[in-house]
């Protein structure tokens, strides 16, 4: 459910959805200088990582920009989650002209984030990044969110980076659990964290479990969220029910065309359907 809206189309296609709650924040501006645009910043985030809106989330990164046009936190969530690589090659250079002047406590998201967008400009050039990029950026992702999150630990949505990169860079579901068990109690009532939970119980290959923590997280939601069928087809293709997973994924792309991630498992079920 990674480092994940508003919808359209098809059959079922949502109206314009509520506003995503922000269920927990100690209250850092991620320095941004105008309330509304930290609003909508957070906004942003809720709507990727717990409802799966990925078009609700680049609307709310955008108003956040619109709002606050100098602030580099802004800029980098809209050059992670747009398509357009030539927009994302300027907003890149504006956030290394600008990361100077960011707080010291920005500085460590931004330094991971500057690697996404770097990694995500070549993958779309056709491009390799260079040898040992992988291993440099997944090293200082840990790093950094980790000292972020000790110095802000109520905020939800960088803890939920944090517990993603280390379900990634230090022994699998299981760290990224053993992680989830240190985080304070209304960090956990995102609902991302009861899918994230199903998702690494499936990965244990525990699966009453997983589906267990997915009825909760399923208990939080909208039903026509698109995170709701993102991760039902995971733990489906953990299962092994290929064609229900198919299904599923295909239901969360309708629900939001944007939702890059379900589009992936989708075309990846698509074209080895029967898992050979």
């Amino acid at each position: 459910m990674c480092v994940c809206l508003l919808l359209l189309a098809g059959c079922g296609a949502l109206s314009s959805p509520a506003a995503a709650p922000l269920l927990v924040t100690d209250g850092y501006d991620y320095g941004g200088a105008d309330p509304e645009a930290v609003a909508a910043y957070q906004r942003g985030w809720a709507y990727i990582l717990d409802e799966g809106r990925w078009t609700a989330s680049e609307e709310a990164f955008r108003e956040a920009t619109r709002l606050d046009s100098d602030w580099m936190m802004g800029k980098a969530q809209v050059a992670r989650i747009t398509q357009d690589l030539e927009e994302r090659e300027a907003l890149l250079a504006d956030i290394e002209a600008g990361y100077a002047r960011s707080p010291e406590d920005s500085q460590l998201l931004l330094e991971v984030f500057l690697m996404n967008i770097r990694a995500a400009n070549a993958r779309q050039r056709g491009e390799s990044m260079p040898e040992g990029f992988a291993a440099r950026r997944m090293a200082t992702a840990v790093r950094n969110f980790t000292q972020f999150c000790e110095r802000h630990p109520g905020e939800t949505y960088i803890q939920a980076e944090r517990v993603e990169w280390t379900h990634a860079a230090e022994g699998g579901a299981a760290a990224g659990l053993a992680l989830m068990g240190t985080l304070p109690a209304q960090v956990l009532s995102a609902p991302f964290y009861a899918g994230y939970e199903a998702t690494l119980k499936a990965e244990l290959g525990n699966m009453p479990a997983a589906w267990e923590a997915f009825a909760r997280f399923e208990g939080k939601m909208d039903a026509r969220a698109p995170a709701v069928p993102f991760v039902r087809a995971q733990l489906l293709e953990a299962e092994g029910d290929l064609p229900r997973a198919l299904t599923a994924a295909q239901r969360a792309v309708e629900l939001d065309p944007k939702h890059q991630l379900a589009a992936r498992l989708r075309d990846r079920l698509s074209a080895d359907p029967e898992g050979d």
